[in-house]
């Protein structure tokens, strides 16, 4: 898991960051997506609440995040990664308690709500953030492997955070399930405090742990913020920058049709329920394993290439799940497995790709501009699924139409060319 030799002390502070990062993508997949399925339904009940209306805060928190993302990641670039982490996990704690205390409260309490959900929704992009810089700054030879065993948590909160909210509310009830949240996010807080240092450097260590040939003991550690090499307009001229944009664009945009119409796919195929929910539990039970050979591809093979191979993934699930009906199962697992496996492994490689492409101490600062575009494009997949299921009245065209989409994001993928390891005249060709 560690590069061979690596400190002691960095590896103390390093499985920290391990358990930082899965606490930060299970609660933040979990609480702004996931749980929809549960508080939707209960509150609708309870509070005589629409579903839209239950729904409205993430979507406007989903909106905001397109513009206020650039913030985010310019104070990473510029302040470091320990006041942002402590303060995303703050933030979210807030949000799940406000969550978890109006459902206690009466149907007029709804401000507490939008309040708590927009908090949640924007915390949610927040810890992955930083974690992710974290990755960044710590980790070069294992970092894909890293990324693989954080992203863990995303298949892992599928596979289990729906059912133990459902057995939580039934037996102690929604608002004790969300302040028991609460309470762990608070002991996130603390651990941020002390393993959100920003580089090992700070800590007297070095990236991996290990001493490399042409680092000196005299070299002098760099003080205050870092300066970014790239202007915003020169990242807009590079092609790398919109080949990344479209690709995962396309790749975040299929994930949430992909997932959140399996149940209603297989009803209409005729798939009996209990056989859909059985699919879907172990194959994300196995997208878990999944997730970290991703990481291992990445390190291995390298960055691009575990890519590609992910975007081959989605097109293929898009078109088995074109074709495939209650008479082909043994399709349906293989396309369920593959599902699972891009919930963990766009989340891993995404950051990844970029940080392959510009470098690691850039990564904030082309991730500012290519996370705008990402939000914008992947914005619409819901909506585009739903329209065409409503205008055609099968999920048919609509896996067809994702089939394609991520097939030029796969193209785009393959069609970057250039890494830029040290700013933009530092171009040098991929040989990925």
């Amino acid at each position: 898991m560690f590069a061979k030799g690596a400190d002691k002390k960095f590896k103390r502070h390093a499985i920290g960051i391990i358990i930082l990062g899965c606490l930060a993508m299970y609660f933040s997949c979990c609480l702004a997506s996931d749980a929809l399925n549960i508080i939707q339904p209960a509150f609708t009940e309870k509070m005589g609440w629409s579903y839209s209306s239950v729904s409205l805060p993430f979507t406007i928190a989903n909106y905001i995040l397109i513009i206020l993302s650039f913030w985010f990641s310019t104070y990473i670039l510029r302040n470091g990664t320990r006041i942002f982490s402590v303060a995303s996990f703050t933030v979210m704690a807030v949000g799940t308690a406000l969550i978890g205390i109006d459902y206690s409260l009466g149907s007029n309490s709804y401000w507490l709500f939008l309040i708590g959900g927009i908090l949640t929704k924007f915390s949610a992009q927040m810890v992955q953030m930083v974690c992710f810089q974290l990755c960044a700054n710590w980790f070069e030879s294992t970092r894909g492997r890293i990324l693989g065993i954080i992203t863990i948590a995303a298949p892992l909160n599928s596979a289990t955070s729906i059912t133990l909210l459902t057995i939580g509310k039934a037996n102690i009830g929604l608002t004790a399930c969300y302040l028991i949240i609460t309470g762990i996010l608070v002991i996130g807080i603390i651990l941020a405090v002390f393993f959100g240092v920003s580089k090992p450097e700070d800590l007297g260590l070095t990236v991996d742990g290990v001493k490399k040939a042409d680092q000196h003991a005299d070299k002098p550690v760099e003080k205050g913020p870092y300066q970014t090499k790239w202007k915003i307009s020169q990242l807009l001229k590079t092609k790398e920058t919109w080949l990344l944009i479209i690709a995962f664009g396309c790749f975040n945009g299929a994930i949430g049709p992909i997932m959140g119409f399996f149940m209603v796919r297989m009803s209409e195929v005729g798939v009996n329920t209990a056989m859909a929910l059985t699919i879907i539990s172990t194959s994300s039970l196995l997208g878990i394993i999944l997730s970290y050979i991703f990481g291992v591809i990445d390190d291995k093979c390298g960055t691009l290439f575990a890519t590609r191979i992910l975007g081959c993934t989605f097109v293929v699930a898009c078109l088995i799940f074109y074709f495939a009906d209650a008479d082909k199962t043994p399709l349906i697992w293989i396309a369920a497995i593959m599902m699972a496996s891009i919930v963990g492994g766009t989340p891993n490689l995404h950051p990844s790709s970029i940080i392959h492409v510009f470098g690691a101490q850039e990564y904030q600062s082309a991730n500012r501009v290519i996370a705008i575009g990402v939000g914008v494009l992947s914005s619409f997949g819901v909506q585009l699924m739903s329209l065409l299921l409503d205008q055609t009245g099968s999920l048919s065209t609509g896996y067809m139409v994702f089939a394609i989409l991520t097939a030029i994001a796969t193209v785009c993928v393959f069609l970057i060319n250039h890494r830029y390891p040290d700013g933009p005249e530092s171009k040098v060709e991929d040989k990925e």
